[in-house]
């Protein structure tokens, strides 16, 4: 009785952190069961949609088709025939088909609307007002009809590609200097191929074709800023001037522009007021992508609370409904125990009911428990790590000494090829998490479906002897191209229900980046393995008394 209710207690408790993680985040969410009844809902969602509180009662929640039609009545969904509206949603909620689709409420409010099926039937929808997100996606496209039509009225010919050389923006005045057909230029264009038709209408600076584009590209491709005259066929001199311009030190675009110098004091005074104004625009529009890359971090949020309820759905309806069947058979036990009408064979089947239930309640509420760890794992406890002074390459033999069971269970190796006077003053124990990681992350996704997969752990100290690039590779089954961007966030898996978490790779990026205070990095290609490169500093940032670390 004593375990009864502390599990019961316990179960209580994780609704409650439930229900205050998703009271507590900018965005609204809902959990409906397969009769299209609501479980679970935060404050967030009464605001975001205006319904009054007394439409949910916590005791008798409502039906999803029963707020379709309060919505309906107070001219949500605009004028339709009510009816029809209504058993079309319906049908289409009964179907729990995962959707995204914006919605644009009569007070003007724009809402992106995820639902997601779980198992056994039902949905967990995500709300998020994407209204802000609209607006400067039409600032943005305002800007770029501004930005063309600055570029349309400049006396230059101007061209701007991108880091791979593909053509992004050019204007009108480039097709009329370089004398080719307007045709030949598109979005996307490589720059190599517009050399070479050039070539072909004998705009050369030699007799040889291929060597003159070949030269080019060789300069072009150095992406550095250059100025130059050249006469072309008609007897035109243009002012030739080339520039990248860089976002957070890499190469984002390289603007060219062609003038026209018959006249060099009007073309000299032109360029200057066109590369201020480009590069006036360049940034605005820098500033305008900044801005929707942070309305985009609410909607990640909101992803990320839709991935804790998911996981804790299963464990906590299981262990709930165990608590229920084992409280009906204690009730039933009292009752013939009043009566005095107990037999032994009622004694021992209640018995073994209740093992059966307490022990089916423990497993789910340890799985809940784990989640629960280790997702607060995401926020590593700097303070609470051990700093020592160790070698790493008898740290990863130590590490995967302990997985070499499993390793070998799998069918499949792992070499360590690392000098072993690597010496590190850092953290022991997280960087063991980390590679344990890694390791466990490449048996569960890298060979699915085969044995004989190859791992090696290697590391190396570069030049300036001051940091360590530990990597670890497999020649598994690599990472897709589209899902590389995703594989460190929070919850992210392609394994779910089948022993895939989404926490490993994102707490192992909190560890590197953060206690350790190094970078990592991911290379990998279909059918060919994937590397993990991490770059560490041999001597650990310190951390300060408030958690935060202090470089030395």
């Amino acid at each position: 009785m004593t375990e009864q209710r502390a599990a019961k207690q316990l179960l209580q408790t994780k609704h409650m952190v439930l229900q205050s993680l998703l009271d507590n985040f900018p965005g609204a969410v809902s959990l409906i069961d397969s009769q299209l009844r609501f479980v679970v809902w935060n404050k967030e969602l009464l605001r975001m949609l205006d319904f009054d509180e007394q439409l949910f009662p916590a005791d008798n929640p409502p039906f999803l088709p029963d707020l379709y039609r309060y919505n309906l009545e107070r001219g949500e969904y605009g004028n339709v025939d009510k009816e029809k509206y209504l058993q079309m949603i319906t049908e289409r909620a009964r179907r729990f088909e995962p959707h995204v689709f914006e919605r644009t409420r009569p007070n003007g409010m724009v809402l992106e609307i995820r639902g997601s099926p779980i198992v056994n039937g039902g949905f967990v929808t995500t709300y998020q007002d994407v209204t802000e997100r609209h607006r400067i996606e039409e600032k943005l496209r305002r800007q770029s009809v501004l930005l063309q039509a600055v570029l349309e009225n400049l006396p230059q010919g101007i061209c701007v590609f991108d880091e791979k050389l593909r053509l992004e923006l050019w204007n009108s005045g480039l097709v009329e200097m370089l004398g080719m057909p307007a045709q030949a230029f598109a979005k996307g264009v490589d720059f190599e191929d517009l050399l070479r038709l050039m070539a072909s209408m004998g705009e050369v600076d030699n007799d040889d074709a291929e060597r003159d584009v070949a030269g080019r590209m060789k300069q072009i491709r150095q992406f550095r800023e250059h100025r130059y005259e050249r006469t072309n066929t008609q007897g035109k001199t243009h002012l030739i001037q080339g520039k990248p311009v860089s976002i957070d030190g890499q190469v984002a675009v390289f603007i060219t522009t062609l003038t026209d110098i018959t006249d060099r004091k009007q073309a000299e005074m032109a360029q200057r007021l066109a590369n201020t104004q480009l590069e006036k625009l360049v940034k605005e529009l820098q500033e305008t992508r900044a801005d929707l890359v942070r309305s985009e971090k609410l909607a990640a949020l909101g992803a990320l609370v839709a991935g804790v309820a998911h996981e804790l759905n299963t464990p906590l309806g299981n262990s709930l409904l165990m608590a229920s069947a084992l409280q009906d058979a204690t009730g039933m036990i009292m009752g013939k125990l009043e009566l005095g009408g107990v037999m032994r064979s009622d004694l021992s089947v209640y018995l073994e009911e209740a093992a059966d239930a307490s022990s089916l309640i423990m497993r789910n509420l340890t799985i809940a428990a784990e989640l629960i760890i280790r997702f607060k794992q995401i926020a590593i406890d700097q303070a609470g790590a051990e700093r020592g002074v160790f070698r790493l390459g008898a740290l990863c033999s130590d590490t995967v000494a302990l997985l070499q069971e499993k390793i070998e269970q799998s069918g499949h190796a792992i070499d360590i090829i690392m000098d072993e006077g690597i010496e590190m003053d850092s953290f022991p124990g997280p960087l063991e998490q980390v590679i344990a990681n890694l390791v466990n992350n490449a048996l569960l996704h890298a060979y699915e479906g085969r044995r004989g997969g190859h791992m090696r752990l290697s590391a190396q100290i570069p030049a300036n002897r001051s940091r360590v690039l530990l990597e670890f590779n497999d020649d598994g089954c690599g990472i897709p191209s589209e899902i590389q961007d995703r594989i460190f966030d929070p919850f992210f898996t392609t394994k779910i229900g089948r022993g895939g978490t989404g926490l490993g790779l994102s707490i192992s990026y909190n560890i590197i980046t953060s206690l350790l205070g190094g970078q990592v990095s991911v290379h990998s290609v279909a059918g060919r393995g994937t590397s993990f490169l991490l770059d560490l500093p041999l001597i650990a940032p310190q951390q300060e008394d408030d958690g935060r670390l202090r470089r030395l």
